[in-house]
């Protein structure tokens, strides 16, 4: 298959990395159920530890520690802390040296995967053995862990709800995820790389280069992509004291835009030639 495709010049395919925005959007989708809470869970863990579906599905609770905290009222975003998850044996580690992976508290705390941890253990009343099990008709929580090919089922269920086509997806979409979603938001190769385990930095990159694709991009540096993507607000203030209030105030655009979209700046514009000077456009100046 080497030699056809250097022969014929065919690409890779590769499934795509399931992004930390489209994860978001599918995860709250998700009900306040038994079966909800543990998906959830099982998601914001896979995507967070950047973990095989086979490392996932083997997790127990007793390779889980909470680090930094005891209970859920304790959880800071602003403190370092979150869960220590020891992977016994993996890919990469075939000696069974074992591996510990970070997994932090999340700002959002809808999207946190230490708060959607504890809501599924609290709500399953599991406290060892396998952390992610069937789940019966009845809502009864079984004694028997996930298969690894539950994981890809549920990677494609929340892609299809986040509006993406669920057959581009894999169980694997949540560990390149990690990896493309960290590189893009300018994380460095060997923080990138102590989180998924690779030891092969090629192996790390196929990962990181999707990630870092655009940032950063030398053609970006011509102007060739044009400004920034600017939305007006149509409010016109004459009163020079308000405009200055709101143009130097962040957080009123932070708290305004609802946290939802990060903004780069604000910047004033002038209104069309003809009207007064002193009349100005307030414009959000966003990074999409």
């Amino acid at each position: 298959m080497s030699g056809i495709r250097r022969k014929k010049g065919m690409a890779r395919t590769r499934k795509k990395p399931l992004l930390a925005a489209d994860l978001a959007k599918g995860v709250l989708t998700l009900p306040e159920t038994l079966l909800g809470l543990r998906n959830r869970a099982l998601l914001l863990i896979g995507f967070a530890g950047a973990l095989r579906r086979s490392e996932l599905v083997a997790r127990c609770w007793e390779q889980i520690e909470k680090a930094g905290w005891q209970s859920v009222e304790e959880i800071n975003p602003q403190v370092r802390g979150g869960l220590k998850i020891t992977v016994a044996k993996s890919k990469t580690d075939q000696m069974g040296e074992g591996r510990p992976i970070g997994i932090p508290f999340g700002e959002n705390p809808i999207t946190c995967p230490v708060r959607a941890l504890e809501a599924w253990r609290a709500a399953s009343e599991l406290s060892a053995g396998p952390v992610f099990r069937v789940v019966g008709r009845a809502g009864k929580v079984m004694d028997e862990g996930l298969s690894d090919r539950a994981v890809a089922r549920l990677v494609k269920q929340v892609a299809k709800a986040a509006g993406l086509n669920p057959q581009e997806f894999s169980g694997h979409s949540l560990r390149s995820g990690l990896a493309t979603s960290a590189a893009a938001a300018g994380a460095s190769e060997r923080s990138i790389m102590e989180q998924t385990g690779h030891r092969d930095l090629k192996t790390a990159r196929t990962y990181i280069r999707d990630g870092s694709l655009f940032r950063d991009n030398a053609a970006g540096k011509t102007g060739i992509d044009g400004p920034p993507w600017v939305i007006s607000l149509p409010w016109v203030f004459e009163c020079e004291p308000v405009y200055q209030l709101l143009t130097s105030s962040c957080r009123w655009t932070r708290e305004w835009a609802g946290n939802m979209i990060d903004y780069k700046e604000l910047q004033s514009v002038p209104i069309k030639s003809g009207w007064r000077s002193r009349q100005k456009m307030l414009s959000l100046v966003f990074t999409m």
